[in-house]
């Protein structure tokens, strides 16, 4: 998984300074060229763009927020005012129901999917990344979901950094992901409305505009945020 999750202090006062001063607001139509070119960088490639640009296209992004430059900090564009620095998505996700066992002659009747959110992709300029940045866009994105009525989020990402927003392992919590490789830990869910999540075995499902990738490694790189 690649992408910029780390908050650990920076020697570089410059970048401290564009962080700490960095405005955190909701994403807009316009940032979406900028934000295309963030998740290239960031990423290594145009995958997660596409991501984003087709979740765009199904009216599927939510709680959606960046990082804006509010001072010049030299010649950089990428350090302008307006500039943007950070982004993180969300968009909606699914937890479905295992089936339930058939008894002789019966069919059971299917079980309703619970809606959730998932975080992700997430990324933040390299020239200003360890200095809190992403958590900033974490919180605000949490904040927001809670606000919007959301009740849960589910996110594949690293757990040293996402368990500080309240993340917790998936799967004791009877939910599977559906990356055969990606280890449990990296497999998290964050309720955030009690009794949401559902009382049995189920699966996570993603946005279909995650589907395109041709593997599972690349759909996990995808929906992680770091």
């Amino acid at each position: 998984m690649t992408g910029s999750t780390s908050d650990a202090p920076d020697p570089s006062t410059d970048a401290a300074e564009l962080a700490r001063g960095a405005l955190i607001r909701p994403l807009r139509p316009g940032d979406l060229r900028a934000v295309g070119a963030l998740l290239d960088c960031a990423f290594d490639g145009t995958g997660e763009s596409a991501v984003v640009e087709r979740l765009d296209d199904a009216q599927a992004l939510t709680c959606c927020f960046v990082a804006e430059c509010t001072a010049d900090h030299g010649p950089d564009a990428h350090w302008r005012p307006g500039a943007i620095l950070g982004a993180l998505f969300f968009s909606p996700a699914w937890l479905d129901p295992d089936p339930l066992p058939q008894a002789a002659g019966l069919t059971a009747p299917p079980l309703a999917s619970v809606p959730v959110v998932a975080l992700g992709p997430m990324a933040v300029e390299p020239g200003v990344q360890r200095q809190g940045l992403g958590g900033r866009l974490v919180r605000a994105g949490l904040r927001a979901c809670r606000l919007a009525g959301h009740g849960a989020v589910i996110v594949l990402g690293h757990p040293t950094y996402y368990t500080r927003f309240g993340f917790q392992p998936a799967r004791p919590l009877d939910i599977a992901f559906p990356f055969p490789d990606a280890p449990d830990a990296a497999c998290m869910v964050l309720p955030l409305r009690a009794d949401h999540l559902p009382r049995m075995r189920a699966t996570a499902r993603f946005h279909a505009a995650f589907d395109a990738p041709a593997d599972d490694d690349a759909l996990a790189e995808a929906v992680a945020a770091g």
